[in-house]
């Protein structure tokens, strides 16, 4: 299992952001140290994001949550102790790529469930959602029908 979580220009002032932030880290304190290895977050910093200064613990947060910053500051500090991996989405397709790999590097391994797979693919046709990410990442004039991410 894991949360890949993109932060971009203003996550830091998004209230649903900072919401996700706290709820992932509130969760991961809760799980077992068996399962917790089985447990990713990995946060990706897209161009333009600025990750947050002493000014913004003592002046933004305070007025974006006035009755749990204190928490909110305990849990956003930790969850920057997870390295964030950066992500340019104007470089090349071959930046891209890497970029691409060093995410999907960070998801842990675990046995895959055939049967859940299955009935997830059943319900929602995965290789028509890898055709469409490819287009978006990589520009049709640069792309063939065998690139793949």
């Amino acid at each position: 299992k894991a949360l890949i979580m993109l932060l971009s220009y203003n996550s830091m002032h998004s209230l649903l952001q900072l919401t996700a932030i706290l709820e992932v880290m509130t969760l991961r304190e809760t799980i077992t140290a068996g399962e917790e290895h089985h447990q990713a977050i990995i946060p990706v910093a897209l161009s333009g994001f600025q990750f947050p200064t002493d000014d913004y613990y003592d002046i933004v947060l305070p007025r974006m949550l006035p009755d749990a910053w204190d928490m909110a500051e305990r849990c956003i500090r930790a969850f920057f102790k997870l390295i964030a991996l950066p992500f340019s989405c104007n470089a090349s397709a071959q930046i891209l790529s890497v970029q691409a790999a060093e995410v999907l590097v960070r998801i842990p391994s675990k046995p895959v469930d055939k049967e859940k797979l299955r009935r997830i693919s059943k319900a929602w046709d995965i290789e028509d959602f890898a055709e469409e990410m490819r287009m978006t990442v990589v520009p049709s004039w640069r792309r063939s029908r065998r690139t793949t991410l």
